[in-house]
């Protein structure tokens, strides 16, 4: 029999994540996310939306794919 925790992403990706959800709503982002396989692998899909603006993100993790979306909303924010 496995391992049940085996399968939870690490602490740190979660925090990441949790980061990323947070952050994104305060500064009023609507957004989803889907994982497909891929060539054998899981991509991770974010897509994200404020008024206008469009962020559309693709990585090889979850923690990644959110950390690039909130890094992109941030230059939005900053830009914008």
């Amino acid at each position: 029999m496995s391992n049940p925790e085996s399968r939870l992403p690490a602490y740190d990706e979660v925090n990441i994540i949790d980061r990323a959800h947070k952050s994104l709503h305060l500064l009023g982002w609507n957004y989803g996310e889907m994982a497909y396989r891929f060539r054998g692998r899981f991509i991770w899909h974010i897509s994200a939306h404020r008024g206008e603006d469009r962020i559309i993100v693709r990585a090889n993790t979850q923690a990644a794919a959110w950390d690039e979306a909130l890094r992109q909303a941030c230059v939005v924010q900053r830009d914008g």
